[in-house]
């Protein structure tokens, strides 16, 4: 029991950041009319 509380802490700890949620592939509903898409490639194209 005494080794299991700490170890139940820090895998938590771990765990938590995976669980965020952070994307930024969309737009969301409140954001400001600029923000949209245009309609230029933006990226690598491959040869």
């Amino acid at each position: 029991m005494r080794r299991t509380a700490p170890a139940l802490a820090t895998l938590l700890m771990l765990l938590t950041p995976a669980m965020a949620e952070n994307r930024i592939d969309t737009i969301r509903p409140d954001a400001p009319e600029l923000a949209a898409f245009g309609p230029h490639q933006i990226g690598v194209r491959p040869v």
